[in-house]
């Protein structure tokens, strides 16, 4: 399936990126390039939680 990218909490505050099953390393940089875009749209600050399991 790859790598989700989306906000964990509805402040914006933390997003996540999940790998579920197998992934590339294309997965990987789309999920970047998407997730560095979701953070440009907030102006607080943003953690990130990475689930890897």
């Amino acid at each position: 399936m790859g790598v989700q990218v989306y906000w964990e909490d509805n402040e914006q505050t933390l997003l996540r990126y999940d790998f579920v099953g197998k992934w590339t390393w294309s997965d990987l940089y789309n999920a970047l390039a998407l997730g560095l875009k979701m953070e440009m749209l907030v102006t607080n600050r943003v953690d990130v939680l990475i689930d890897m399991r």
